[in-house]
C-alpha cells in the first residue's frame, strides 16, 4: 500500500528487477511522462531518465524525478555509468527528428549518446512514435520506421488521437 505521494502500488512483477531507461523528448505528448513512468514502477521498473532539452520545456525534471524516484539526465556525462546496468531502453515519446537523428548517428545531446551506446551493448530499445498525423503519414517516416525496425528497433504506434 502506498503511504508517499511518491510511493505506488506495484501491481505485475513483468520488469521487476529491471532497469529502464526512459528517454523523453519534446514531443507534447512528454506531458504524459509522469503517468509512464509510475506505471513502470508499478510493473516493479528502476527506472533512470534522460531528457532532451526539448522535452524539459515541456515538463520539469523535478516532476519526473518525483515519478521516477530515479536519476533524471539533462545535461552530458561523458562517461554515462548509468548505462552499465540498464536492460533496456524506452524512449517515449519519440520524436521525428530524435528518431532521424539517431539513424543518422548525430550526438547532439545525452540521450542519442545513450541510445547509441545501448545499440553497441546489444540493449533492446522501443520507441514510442508521437507526432501530428501528417508526419507520421509522411513517406520518409516510413522510410525510417523501417531503418529503424531492421536495427532491431521496437516501434510501437499509440493510438491516434485528434489527428495525432
Amino acid at each position: 500500500m502506498a503511504v508517499r505521494d511518491t510511493d505506488v502500488n506495484v501491481q505485475g512483477s513483468a520488469l521487476a528487477g529491471q532497469h529502464v531507461l526512459l528517454g523523453v523528448t519534446g514531443g507534447i505528448a512528454a506531458v504524459d511522462t509522469v503517468r509512464i513512468a509510475r506505471e513502470l514502477r508499478r510493473q516493479g521498473a528502476q527506472i533512470t531518465v534522460v531528457m532532451t532539452n526539448a522535452a524539459q520545456r515541456i515538463i520539469t525534471p523535478l516532476a519526473v524525478r518525483w515519478a521516477t524516484q530515479g536519476e533524471v539526465i539533462t545535461d552530458w556525462d561523458g562517461d554515462m555509468q548509468v548505462l552499465d546496468g540498464v536492460d533496456g531502453v524506452l524512449v517515449v515519446p519519440t520524436t521525428r527528428d530524435t528518431l532521424a537523428s539517431y539513424l543518422h548517428g548525430l550526438q547532439n545531446g545525452p540521450l542519442l549518446m545513450a541510445l547509441s551506446v545501448a545499440r553497441s551493448r546489444g540493449n533492446p530499445i522501443m520507441m514510442v512514435p508521437s507526432m501530428h498525423i501528417d508526419l507520421a503519414n509522411d513517406p520518409i517516416t516510413d522510410e525510417l520506421v523501417d531503418r529503424a525496425r531492421h536495427q532491431g528497433i521496437s516501434i510501437q504506434w499509440g493510438n491516434e488521437e485528434e489527428g495525432k
